[in-house]
């Protein structure tokens, strides 16, 4: 593997991670609205 190939994104660890993250979010969001809370907050 070519040094440049490890620096695409598709082979770095942190965008899934990233991406699994705003899912999460995106999951939570709804049920902590309605306790008036954000994510953050949790």
């Amino acid at each position: 593997m070519l040094i440049l190939d490890t620096l695409k994104l598709e082979n770095q660890l942190c965008f899934p991670l990233y991406a699994a993250s705003r899912e999460v979010v995106k999951l939570y969001t709804p049920l902590l609205s309605e306790l008036n809370l954000t994510y953050t907050q949790y």
